[in-house]
């Protein structure tokens, strides 16, 4: 089963955490940041594959095409999708040595293609189904990860508020085992890379450090922006910020 960055509102990352609490080994997050519209298109080949009939001597035997020039990239993204939904060690081990190979154009396609046919494999040898999760941003073992814009109320936050705002976000989210990868300030916002397990309720866990900063002096905005499609450029942000009296929390798009 794979769900993507696409699909995944609040409602699926609730399922997810029930899922979790009974088949806590059961699903994979894809760790690459890679593009979500290359992500749909690469499950929406897949579910396609695995509609025709699939040989899997017929299908291993053409391995060799990934690296040839005369074949399209087209046709070996088809081949590697073909590779991916096949339950064999070996189309795993194909995958696997085109992925690490100078010769592959197709990086981040092999990438999703090698994670595929890892949970294939452990849903036949574990006889358990397996999730396979994928965003735009990534992650890392059992977290996602999260672009996250925290809006200031009046003009560019000064100093004594930048370090308000790293020290409270730092408490909150090591309280629940999520952890910040980078956090930068641009003119009336900041920007945070955060890991957050699957578990945890973003929401809650940013609204806790939000209104902690804000009973030293109200400055931070209730509003923020938190994706796990792609990082935000400055005019998106601006452009949000511009409409910010609109619904404002945005849990995964």
């Amino acid at each position: 089963m794979e769900i993507s960055g696409e699909d995944m509102d609040e409602n699926i990352l609730v399922k997810l955490q029930e899922f979790m609490k009974t088949n806590p080994e059961n699903f994979t997050i894809i760790e690459e940041k890679i593009d979500i519209d290359l992500q749909m298109k690469y499950f929406k080949n897949s579910k396609l594959v695995k509609e025709s009939s699939l040989v899997s001597n017929e299908i291993i035997d053409q391995a060799d095409k990934l690296y040839d020039i005369e074949v399209t990239n087209e046709d070996k993204k088809i081949l590697l999708n073909k590779l991916a939904s096949l339950e064999d060690v070996e189309a795993y081990r194909i995958i696997e040595h085109f992925y690490k190979s100078n010769q592959n154009p197709l990086k981040e396609w092999t990438a999703l293609a090698l994670r595929e046919s890892r949970m294939m494999l452990e849903t036949s040898l574990l006889d358990e189904k397996q999730i396979l999760i994928s965003t735009g941003l990534g992650g890392k073992g059992n977290k996602l990860r999260y672009f996250i814009v925290l809006i200031s109320k009046n003009d560019v936050f000064d100093s004594t508020q930048k370090k308000l705002i790293k020290s409270e976000f730092e408490f909150a989210l090591n309280n629940t085992e999520s952890e910040i990868e980078s956090l930068d300030f641009d003119k009336n916002y900041g920007k945070m890379i955060s890991l957050i397990p699957l578990k945890v309720s973003i929401k809650d866990t940013l609204l806790t450090a939000v209104n902690e900063c804000n009973q030293y002096g109200n400055f931070l905005n209730e509003n923020f922006i938190v994706t796990n499609v792609k990082e935000f450029t400055s005019d998106e942000i601006d452009e949000f910020i511009a409409n910010k009296d609109k619904p404002s929390f945005h849990p995964l798009k």
